[in-house]
């Protein structure tokens, strides 16, 4: 873990979204896109949803309010479902 630029906005918000596109591919035997991958988490996971949000906020220009231990539980969490 100490590799990862978790200090960047940038790579937090593409973090959080390519994970809900790997948990999607995972549990659902399909490829989505970043955004219905990212709603379809957010809907199955409520306990995600605002992580996620604060990830797509990157995209509008706005820097994410993402906090290290967030992406780590979000880690974490799929580390439990998909091993």
């Amino acid at each position: 873990m100490e590799n990862l630029s978790l200090k960047e906005s940038d790579y937090q918000a593409y973090l959080v979204v390519i994970l809900c596109r790997i948990l999607f591919l995972h549990l659902n035997d399909r490829v989505a896109s970043k955004q219905e991958a990212s709603n379809w988490v957010k809907n199955t996971y409520p306990k995600w949803a605002s992580l996620i949000e604060n990830a797509e906020n990157w995209k509008e220009h706005h820097k994410p309010n993402i906090c290290d231990n967030e992406i780590l539980g979000f880690i974490s969490f799929l580390k439990g479902i998909i091993f």
